[in-house]
């Protein structure tokens, strides 16, 4: 679903090159023009790792890919290093490194799948220097931003559409996150800063969309706080959002 991962696919696909994704996650990946190694769940969880590792080890076995490419180290990462499949590009996204590597298990993980890259890719330097930190080897970790193309975001002059479906007034100004929900993020502390700028600006109307956490303990945490601390008509939660509402508002 990560609109990362279907771009860097999209591109490849497009110019021509023969793309596969293995996520492990059944009917997760629909992207024009590329091929979705099927997966099953793994019948024992505790063996999940193993499971995939193989499942990759013998796509990589029929396909013969020129590359692989891991996203997120401490999962994707780890099984297609456990696959033994070369050359391997990693790219972690920074929770894999900064929250995950908290844990030992984790962090071992990361540390071997960062040392058996061919070559890191990371969107900021302190990212580099943290997949350094974490086992990447010297001269295998590159700037690679994830960017955005401006283009799918000129001026927008119409949205009160949009802002009326979400029961926001049409002249009033928007806040939106769309930061992931976990422990780490940092959303408690943009719930706590609302109040703060509405003093100033009354009218503004916040809008957070969970992206995959809906219903888990830290969702829970979060609209804790914002049920006892804030403005209930002047905040808005959302599991999901489209690209075209998130343009509008």
């Amino acid at each position: 679903r990560s609109p990362h991962t279907h771009r860097l696919v999209s591109f490849f696909a497009s110019h021509g090159h023969e793309t596969w994704i293995y996520s492990g996650i059944p009917g997760s990946a629909d992207i024009s023009g590329c091929r979705t190694w099927p997966t099953a769940p793994c019948a024992i969880p505790e063996c999940s790792d193993i499971h995939h590792a193989v499942g990759i080890m013998r796509a990589a076995d029929h396909i013969k890919p020129d590359i692989v490419h891991a996203h997120y180290t401490s999962v994707w990462g780890w099984w297609a290093a456990l696959s033994g499949a070369r050359p391997i590009v990693q790219t972690p996204w920074g929770s894999d490194l900064y929250l995950d590597s908290k844990n030992p298990g984790f962090a071992a993980q990361n540390a071997f799948a960062l040392d058996s890259a061919d070559l890191v890719t990371a969107d900021s330097q302190d990212l580099c220097a943290e997949s350094l930190r974490r086992g990447a080897r010297k001269g295998t970790v590159e700037y690679v931003p994830f960017g955005i193309d401006t283009n799918l975001y000129p001026a927008v002059t119409e949205s009160g559409d949009t802002k009326k479906r979400f029961g926001i007034p049409e002249d009033a100004l928007v806040v939106l996150s769309n930061r992931q929900w976990k422990d780490g993020a940092n959303i408690e502390v943009l719930l706590r800063a609302i109040p703060k700028v509405q003093k100033k600006i009354p009218g503004a109307h916040f809008v957070l969309k969970t992206y995959l956490t809906a219903g888990g303990d830290c969702d829970k945490k979060i609209r804790a706080i914002a049920a006892n601390t804030l403005e209930r008509n002047q905040i808005h939660f959302y599991d999901d959002m489209t690209p075209e509402d998130t343009r509008a508002l």
